[in-house]
């Protein structure tokens, strides 16, 4: 399977933040992802028939060894968008997620507040990864009036940060330069 040619336009400026084995790892995962019933690496690769080019561990070892930076790809992703921005008020939209998770062998994970469980009487803590994600918020013009916010930038946040909106300011400023 391969994808329209317009589409493979649109994501060739993303190939700058990356080796290009690790765009073509990409490029095939992407295919698969738009492909594919079950959003799994190993579902993408079935669906962007991409069995025997490279051993399934390379698409596996691109989110966790390629040479690639996230915070690199997501200003890449903002460049992308700017055009469709215009002259306008660009909004910025923060998110932290708890992911709980449990286990010994869990790198990473801390106490955090859990806002789900939580009242305004007792605060509960509860043992996982605090993912913040930082997005532009836009209103695209064949949609009407529906706000969609578009991620250019994501990490974990330890249990010692003070507060999301603050650690995220750093990727802001970044945005903003």
């Amino acid at each position: 399977m391969s994808l329209v040619p317009s589409f493979l336009d649109l994501l060739q400026p993303l190939s700058c933040v990356m080796t290009t084995p690790s765009f073509d790892s990409f490029l095939a995962m992407i295919t698969g992802w738009v492909f594919a019933r079950r959003h799994t690496v190993t579902g993408m690769i079935l669906a962007a028939d991409a069995v025997g080019t490279k051993h399934h561990s390379a698409y596996h070892r691109f989110f966790a060894a390629a040479q690639w930076s996230l915070d690199e790809l997501g200003l890449a992703v903002f460049g992308l968008i700017l055009p469709l921005l215009g002259d306008h008020l660009i909004l910025l939209g923060v998110d932290d997620t708890l992911a709980r998770k449990r286990g010994l062998k869990v790198f990473g994970v801390g106490m955090h507040h859990d806002p789900l469980l939580s009242t305004r009487r007792t605060a509960i803590t509860n043992w996982g990864h605090c993912w913040v994600v930082l997005g532009v918020i836009l209103k695209l013009p064949f949609c009407g009036e529906r706000f969609f916010c578009l991620p250019i930038g994501g990490f974990t946040r330890s249990a010692t940060a003070p507060t999301a909106a603050r650690a995220c300011c750093s990727s802001s400023r970044a945005t903003a330069a």
